[in-house]
């Protein structure tokens, strides 16, 4: 006998249970190990059982991209119980054999819960589904684009007056919305866009990226990030690494030490 998604409590009874929000991101990393212990041999376990993907330094892409898929699919009741496991997909992740990966989890001291395998559906569970991320905002290439912003820390605008610097980020924001270069991210409740900075040559790699948000019928820029730091954010909303752009692809490299914000 199989056990399905029906014979799962109401979802509402774990809710309370999910990570905490953290800067108004309950999505993110630090919330997941808030929630839950994730021990970095079960952490390793998951990322071996995956298809073989470069996740990065101490497999930090993939905690995001579980700290999306796990809350996601507790909210929605996408889990199963059985005895004190809770038993929910690894978002999107499947094997070489392309069998959906599962995690199993458990409670370990009050709410808190721990990540105790990882692997293959168990034979007595009927599939579940994978969380679902919603819908994103539509993006027009040809909206109207607001940079916002009156500090670049960019030695590429460097020199450059304030209105100068403005208008080269916009530029270059047009050139690849109108190129078809955006990529999708996700940030708590806020679905939106990276797009690539290109400042010096165009064919070779994009010295910035600026998330987009969406505004009526405006296109904001509010930051600016150096490439490596959008991939995890990216990454965490599509199905396979290959579903990302290529120019996001090739600025990842997992070798590489990690950058921040530069804007």
């Amino acid at each position: 006998m199989t056990m399905s998604l029906a014979s799962t409590p109401d979802p509402q009874m774990l809710s309370v249970k999910l990570p905490p929000v953290h800067e108004g991101d309950y999505l993110s990393v630090r919330a997941l190990l808030d929630f839950c212990t994730l021990a970095p041999e079960r952490l390793a376990e998951v990322r071996t059982l995956a298809a073989p993907e470069a996740w990065g330094e101490e497999d930090a892409t993939l905690l995001r991209y579980l700290a999306v898929h796990v809350p996601l699919a507790i909210e929605q009741g996408r889990y199963l119980w059985s005895d004190k496991e809770l038993i929910l997909r690894a978002g999107q992740l499947e094997t070489v054999a392309g069998a959906p990966l599962y995690l199993g989890l458990a409670r370990s001291e009050g709410e808190r819960f721990e990540l105790l395998w990882a692997g293959p559906q168990p034979e007595r569970f009927e599939p579940l589904p994978s969380a679902d991320l919603g819908p994103w905002p539509t993006l027009h290439p040809w909206h109207e684009v607001v940079v916002a912003l009156d500090l670049f820390r960019s030695s590429e605008l460097a020199g450059l007056p304030l209105v100068a610097q403005n208008a080269a980020v916009s530029g270059a924001v047009v050139w690849s919305l109108r190129r078809g270069l955006a990529v999708r991210q996700l940030r708590g409740a806020s679905r939106g866009y990276f797009v690539p900075v290109h400042l010096t040559n165009r064919d070779a790699a994009p010295e910035l990226v600026a998330p987009l948000q969406i505004q009526a019928r405006r296109i904001v820029v509010r930051a600016l990030l150096a490439p490596r730091v959008a991939y995890a954010t990216a990454r965490a909303v599509v199905e396979r690494r290959e579903n990302l752009q290529a120019w996001l692809r090739a600025v990842w490299e997992p070798t590489a030490p990690a950058d921040e914000p530069v804007a």
